[in-house]
């Protein structure tokens, strides 16, 4: 009764291969090991944009929140003889300007931190799903660990 079954079983291995389609990626037929292969290349570019984007926002982070509000409006202020006066470098002038775009953004400081944050949260939980799916769990893990340790927090 065994045997039948083995050789019922191996009959359906057979015609199960048989029936199994070439995957279409991109309107061409590709075969399972091609797709996987390229799907897999796909996961290991996002995981470095990914942790480019983590120390995006980290250094965001500590640059926006570094300045202050009273010094970015002190930049933004003409100096007394005028932005005209040949005194006045093209370096302060554009310090100037720097400023006034970022002061808008400094004034609105729990929105920004949030917004960075968040942001920061989200990249880094989807750079840990992708390595814990690539590898097992727990190396997922300690490898997604040190990639945003590294690259980032110390880094940026």
């Amino acid at each position: 009764m065994n045997t039948v079954d083995d050789e019922n079983k191996l009959k359906n291995a057979k015609t199960n291969d048989e029936k199994k389609k070439p995957v279409v990626l991109n309107g061409c037929p590709k075969k399972e090991e091609e797709v996987e292969k390229e799907v897999g290349i796909m996961q290991y570019v996002i995981i470095v944009v990914l942790a480019l984007m983590s120390g995006a926002f980290s250094g965001l982070n500590l640059g926006l929140l570094g300045l202050d509000v009273k010094n970015l409006e002190l930049l933004c202020k003409p100096p007394m003889e005028g932005w005209d006066h040949p005194d006045v470098s093209v370096e302060q002038k554009n310090e100037a300007k720097y400023a006034a775009s970022i002061l808008p953004l400094r004034r609105k400081g729990n929105l920004l931190l949030c917004t960075i944050l968040l942001g920061n949260v989200t990249v880094n939980s989807g750079l840990s799903i992708l390595m814990g799916d690539l590898t097992s769990g727990v190396m997922g893990l300690i490898v997604s660990t040190a990639i945003i340790t590294i690259f980032g927090e110390i880094i940026p």
